[in-house]
């Protein structure tokens, strides 16, 4: 037999589990919404799962980028890294 309390335990567990399913597709609507924009290397690094050598490496291979300044911060378009996803099906 289903006690009124058993109810309202279950309901308190799915209201958690909507509110990960809701903070997860946050997360996952953020990275759609920044994959058009430029990326910094922190970026490109935490999207496609690399780390900093594996990033220069890339470069190195032909990812396009750009800095800002000298020695500011690495960028890339969207464009430069579908052109190397691409060349290199990734």
């Amino acid at each position: 037999m289903t006690t009124s309390q058993d109810f309202g335990y279950l309901i308190q567990q799915l209201v958690k589990e909507n509110e990960k399913l809701n903070e997860k597709i946050e997360t996952l609507e953020k990275r759609l919404n920044e994959g058009d924009k430029e990326w910094d290397n922190a970026t490109l690094m935490r999207n496609w799962g690399i780390s900093k050598r594996t990033a220069k490496n890339y470069r190195d291979s032909g990812l396009k980028h750009y800095r800002l300044g000298g020695n500011g911060p690495i960028f890339y378009t969207h464009e430069a890294r579908e052109a190397f996803k691409v060349r290199y099906n990734e």
